[in-house]
């Protein structure tokens, strides 16, 4: 190659290397914006903030413009930022709306194409019905329809305080999480209380309360007509809920039809009997007008009738509607007399006017258990389902009141019976 041939090839080449550096030089308004236009425009929501990212290789440019749409294609600028940023967080967003972003690379006066992306934020959750379903006598239940805002619900219930506008820093029920319709129970509420009750639900934007309810147990104990028994025994009796009860266990010693009910002592006789009967705690006479009498099994199912007229044994199922209706089974108290007179544990409210005491039991064996006050109180149901042991409700010392079937409690015991209105 001659000299000449030589000087026109290096000529050539450093026009050509000259050329691709400036083809690569954002600065140069010729140079192909694609260069230098950043790329993965991306979008998360942490909160009530959106957060942009994305990618730049061209380390030459000066910077990058953000613009927001404010309405419709109308866009504004709402930051300028150095090269070395590639991500921002706009926290002037709200829940439940559409977002729309363009970012420009800058280099001088020149920028690149614009990149675009959008995002529907996320909103604190939607309640959108919150009413009460039912009330018992110291709780209620509500209802509530929640929806997540397009972010999962963590948490959801009802809140209450005797001030208004109560939160989660009150008592609350946690009912789970997932938007749906849930039922909440609001229990152990006090008598004669104005309650306020709302409905809340979280997620990961923040919380919402519902609509606030009044709510205020009025506690009357309401009493019922008097009736008597066969025996010529007045009761006085109490509505609780819908049902009517005496306010007494029962002493007649006559069935319906004006046949005697035989009294058995003997400890022996007892056990060995297989038609009604009744006796008294430790066979003590003087214990029947403050406790009643304890009766068979046999005497329960008699055709003849224990109950006084328009009255039965009540069932399993109305002992247990009578125990829902008061809360459960921590709820005996409400059934308590008050005092230690007739309970070794004055923890009684006898709210119900049920006006429980503690007869105690007598067993299949003839014995007496445990004492009168100390016993704790057991009524017999109507239903036996099996051949021995009839559903027995009970209520012992402390609170807990419950419907079962005991070993204890064959058809040949001895418990109290309280009668139920038909």
């Amino acid at each position: 190659m001659g000299a000449r041939s030589f000087f026109l090839f290096v000529l050539c080449f450093f026009f050509i290397s000259c050329d691709k550096r400036v083809w690569e030089n954002p600065y140069d308004q010729s140079s192909p914006k694609a260069l230098f236009t950043p790329t993965n425009l991306s979008i998360t929501q942490s909160g009530t903030k959106l957060i942009l990212s994305w990618n730049q290789s061209n380390k030459l440019i000066s910077g990058f413009k953000l613009e927001r749409e404010y309405s419709a294609n109308n866009y504004a600028i709402i930051a300028n930022l150095t090269k070395e940023i590639q991500t921002y967080t706009d926290a002037t967003v709200i829940g439940g709306k559409l977002y729309n972003y363009k970012l420009t690379a800058v280099a001088g006066t020149n920028y690149s194409n614009t990149i675009q992306a959008s995002y529907t934020t996320a909103d604190i959750p939607d309640i959108s019905q919150f009413s009460l379903v039912s009330k018992t006598f110291l709780s209620a239940t509500y209802n509530t329809i929640v929806k997540d805002g397009g972010s999962p619900i963590l948490k959801k219930g009802v809140c209450w305080s005797t001030s208004p506008n109560p939160t989660m820093d009150n008592f609350k029920t946690e009912d789970g999480s997932g938007s749906n319709s849930y039922n909440s129970l609001v229990s152990n509420l006090s008598p004669n209380v104005k309650y306020y009750i709302r409905p809340y639900a979280s997620n990961a934007i923040g919380i919402k309360y519902g609509p606030e309810l009044i709510l205020t147990m009025v506690i009357n104990v309401i009493p019922g007509q008097n009736v008597t028994d066969a025996s010529g025994n007045i009761y006085n009796t109490v509505v609780i809920g819908n049902q009517t009860w005496m306010a007494k266990n029962l002493v007649t010693t006559k069935y319906q039809n004006g046949q005697t009910i035989p009294l058995i002592t003997n400890t022996a006789l007892w056990t060995a009997a297989s038609s009604g009967a009744y006796c008294d705690f430790l066979n003590d006479i003087n214990s029947s007008n403050a406790y009643g009498h304890l009766y068979n099994y046999f005497a329960v199912s008699d055709s003849r009738n224990i109950c006084p007229v328009g009255y039965h044994v009540p069932s399993k199922q109305e002992w247990e509607t009578l125990l829902s209706y008061i809360g459960g089974n921590t709820a005996g108290a409400l059934l308590k007399e008050t005092g230690t007179t007739y309970w070794a544990i004055g923890n009684g409210t006898n709210l119900t006017g049920f006006s429980a005491r503690s007869a105690s039991w007598r067993s299949q064996d003839g014995g007496f258990y445990y004492s009168l006050r100390t016993g704790g109180a057991y009524f017999w149901s109507s239903t036996n389902d099996t051949p021995k042991n009839p559903w027995v409700f009970s209520i012992n010392s402390e609170t807990t009141a419950k419907i079962s079937q005991d070993f204890y409690f064959e058809t040949a015991a001895g418990a109290s019976i309280r009668c139920l209105k038909n």
